[in-house]
């Protein structure tokens, strides 16, 4: 709680700071130099102690106070999600950065970064093609910067279009693109006085080295391992090369000769190599067991593969390597491949069998972290929908204010010279329009509210009660339900969206829940027929989050969906349940049910993100945390005491505050019946 505090602290002296900084026009442009320096060490320092989300509230205080622009903002936004591994969120990010032609122009080195980070993600996704174009134009950036450094930068770059054309297939492009890399490199070094440049040239000799390497191409390995033995000898020499690196660049030397000789069959100067990698520190460290890894693979070494696995796998855990695709492929993948090899066919079993079991749990980790990173996506949208909308309104109260303004004064002439009475007639047939369009909107509101239930089941066994109430003069919110006999369907849906859009969605969700409940449909298979139904023509993009449920009033079994809504809470507690998208965003969507064996006197409480998202003047939310003190501190004798105390507790909290969205909740208790 104090490191919250402090860090809230410091932002609010940074907005402080930077306000005062923004009121001085005449300042001087070093000292704009040095604001640009301080705010991306600020950035840099939380992204370097691992507080990405820390680094994110720096980047929304800096554009709040526009210490920093919407590009670059953007931008910085891109890289932490990368570092959160939410790569997703982070390409949104990055292309709303790319979409600025002034990011490019007045951000060269950020643009650059950029463009290599997002290549890296499109790699993770196979998009090479894509990888390549973003390279390139960062290189075409890179090569018009007035740095020192700048040389080795486009050589890295260089290095990197070369290894996305090796990988589409492309070697003679490729070739020259790595040549050109290095000899830009090798030109600057011609003088012998930069260590900097000779430790660029073992880098990037290394890295080409290994994409041959990992093509099976002897040749080109032959060449690029020749070429790092040059580039390490020279960057040893120099003093300030400190005795570690010394030590990692000869260990990746050594065992890259080692991988070499062995592709070229080379059986006994290959193990000399790899004995001489083994002399060096840098094969005891995480780096170095990988590279052992690699050369008893392409060296056919299994048996010594196979026993390095328990320190690679204690490498992993040291790592805290998450379970994934690419854990799968890798770690337990090259665990199984080195035991079959090895003649171990009952631990290769064992290892297969593990990955078999763990990729529902890589799928179910997978759509988790996707629909987190879409609910980012969808709030930020909504977000920047709603800032662009107050820019309208605002724009649209300005000029209906000028145009009132000159309203009156054309009116006051008109009173008092010519047109007394024909102001007067006007006049009145202005309030008679106005009187109707409050009318036609009350009609409207009274037609949605007759859409929902007032009236609910009165059974033995069945406690039932719900509430809706629009922020506006109609809304999007909705429940409603269907009981069958001794089956009891009911749902509860927040459309995107306010006013009347959101009303005609929220009739046609109802209408659509209603009909597919009476054919005996489960809640996953109304789900996915409404979905169907409202994605078409949906040009609009809107969409419907909806909790839906079948109840058995005899048994209390529990079959539900939920479709992107709030979590409801089931005996005090928020109920876990599989992620499925919000009805009416991709029609090919197939929606995942799940069932409960009974909720038999455990109330269950539905609600929409008006309850606990309730703002007062100070714009405090309600939050999750006083809705389950509530749940759980009082007693309650029927469901409708529920409602009711929920509806005293959200009008205390906003106090005069307006409300800032449509408010509807559900109670249900179910008990066994008896007989």
């Amino acid at each position: 709680m104090k490191v919250m505090m402090l860090k809230k602290l410091l932002l609010c002296l940074l907005a402080v700071a930077l306000c005062g900084c923004s009121g001085h026009q005449s300042a001087k442009h070093h000292d704009q130099d040095t604001l640009q320096t301080t705010q991306e060490r600020l950035f840099d320092e939380a992204i370097l102690a691992g507080d990405y989300y820390y680094a994110l509230e720096i980047v929304d205080s800096l554009e709040l106070t526009k210490s920093i622009s919407e590009d670059l903002a953007n931008a910085w936004r891109g890289s932490a999600y990368q570092y959160l591994e939410h790569n997703r969120t982070a390409e949104y990010y990055y292309k709303k950065a790319f979409a600025s032609e002034d990011f490019r122009r007045d951000y060269p080195v950020e643009f650059v970064h950029a463009c290599t980070d997002m290549g890296a993600i499109l790699s993770t996704k196979g998009d090479i093609e894509g990888q390549l174009a973003l390279v390139t134009d960062a290189y075409a950036v890179a090569r018009t910067l007035d740095d020192a450094d700048a040389a080795r930068f486009a050589s890295r770059l260089l290095a990197q279009i070369g290894t996305c054309q090796l990988w589409l297939g492309r070697k003679s492009e490729a070739e020259k693109n790595f040549n050109m890399a290095y000899r830009t490199l090798q030109e600057q070094a011609i003088d012998g006085t930069s260590y900097v440049t000779a430790d660029a040239m073992a880098g990037i000799a290394n890295n080409i080295l290994v994409e041959y390497n990992s093509a099976h191409d002897v040749a080109g390995a032959e060449l690029w391992l020749q070429r790092m033995g040059e580039a390490v000898g020279r960057a040893v020499a120099f003093p300030e090369c400190t005795d570690a690196r010394a030590d990692e660049l000869q260990a990746r030397l050594a065992v890259n000769r080692a991988i070499v000789l062995s592709a070229k069959h080379n059986r006994k100067e290959a193990d000399l190599a790899y004995r001489k990698f083994l002399t060096y520190n840098y094969a005891n460290t995480g780096n170095g067991l990988l590279d052992k890894a690699v050369y008893f693979e392409e060296s056919d070494r299994w048996d010594d593969l196979e026993r390095l696995q328990a320190a690679l796998d204690s490498l992993d855990r040291a790592q805290n390597v998450p379970i994934s695709m690419e854990y799968l492929k890798s770690s337990l993948g090259s665990r199984f491949l080195a035991e079959l090899k090895s003649g171990r066919q009952q631990k290769a079993l064992v290892t297969a069998g593990r990955i078999v079991e763990m990729l529902d749990t890589v799928d179910m980790i997978q759509r988790k972290n996707d629909a987190s990173e879409l609910a980012v996506i969808y709030e930020t949208q909504e977000k920047e929908a709603q800032i662009a909308k107050q820019h309208a309104e605002l724009t649209m109260q300005r000029l209906i204010g000028m145009a009132v303004a000159f309203v009156l004064v054309s009116v006051f002439f008109v009173v008092y010279t010519l047109h007394r009475r024909k102001a007067a007639k006007m006049l009145s047939e202005l309030n008679a329009v106005k009187e109707r369009i409050e009318n036609e909107l009350r009609i409207a509101r009274n037609i949605q509210m007759s859409m929902v239930p007032r009236e609910f089941p009165q059974r033995v066994g069945l406690d039932m009660y719900a509430f809706m109430e629009p922020a506006r003069e109609v809304g999007g919110d909705l429940y409603n339900y269907v009981l069958q006999g001794d089956r009891l369907y009911f749902c509860v849906g927040d459309v995107s969206g306010k006013s009347v859009p959101a009303s005609l969605f929220m009739a046609q969700s109802t209408r659509l829940f209603r009909t597919f409940a009476s054919q005996g449909m489960l809640p996953a298979d109304i789900a996915t027929q409404m979905n169907k139904a409202l994605s078409e023509d949906n040009e609009q993009g809107m969409f419907v989050t909806m909790f839906i449920g079948l109840a058995d009033l005899m048994t209390g079994h529990l079959d539900f969906c939920n479709a992107g809504h709030n979590p409801p809470v089931l005996a005090g507690e928020f109920m876990e349940m599989k992620s499925n998208a919000p009805i009416g965003l991709w029609p090919e969507l197939e929606f995942e049910g799940e069932v409960l064996e009974s909720v038999l006197d455990r109330p269950l409480f539905i609600y929409t993100d008006g309850l606990n998202e309730a703002e007062n003047e100070q714009q405090e939310q309600f939050g999750n945390e006083r809705l389950l003190n509530i749940l759980r501190s009082r007693t309650f004798e029927n469901a409708r005491q529920v409602i009711d105390a929920f509806k005293a507790e959200v009008s205390h909290h906003r106090q005069a505050a307006e409300p800032n969205d449509d408010l509807t909740m559900m109670c249900i208790r179910l008990t066994l019946t008896p007989g």
